[in-house]
């Protein structure tokens, strides 16, 4: 059986609009062909740093797609983004793209958190309280995927009885 020409994913991530906290979907495209990476979306700084924390990320889970042109698409695209709050929603959107996992097995709903590190580790993120409280105000949000660290903060949340 021959595999699609394209395969896409998608998954949600955060950032910070002040202090509130703005959903954003990150959306993976892998197409097969000359290897490249287009993240549309980002500010040309956050762009440079997440290429490099994606590769790393995608490394670490031994799921770097070999041969395919990769684009990501982080929307809306008029929000900020500074960039490394997504790493870890753009990281699982090309890595479910890679492995070709069929849409209806992606159980929507959870907001991934973390920024990845250079090492493929994951790192707390600027506004974890703001983005915890904004994801138990959403009816779509199951639940919050975060660093450990971070995870602790949301349940001091979560004791507290916000």
């Amino acid at each position: 059986m021959e595999q699609p020409t394209t395969r896409t994913a998608s998954t949600l991530g955060a950032t910070l609009c002040g202090i509130a906290s703005l959903p954003i979907t990150v959306t993976a495209e892998l197409t097969r062909g000359l290897p490249s990476l287009s993240l549309v979306g980002l500010p040309p700084a956050a762009e440079r740093e997440t290429r490099t924390r994606m590769r790393a990320g995608l490394d670490t889970l031994a799921a770097m797609p070999l041969g395919h042109a990769i684009r990501v698409e982080c929307a809306p695209m008029d929000a900020p983004k500074p960039g490394q709050g997504l790493d870890l929603a753009i990281v699982a959107a090309v890595a479910l793209a890679a492995m070709d996992v069929p849409a209806q097995l992606i159980r929507s709903g959870w907001l991934l958190l973390a920024e990845v590190s250079y090492t493929g580790g994951l790192n707390p993120v600027w506004g974890i309280y703001a983005h915890g409280l904004a994801a138990l105000a959403r009816t779509d949000v199951r639940g919050v995927v975060v660093c450990f660290s971070d995870a602790e903060r949301l349940a001091e949340l979560a004791f507290r009885g916000l």
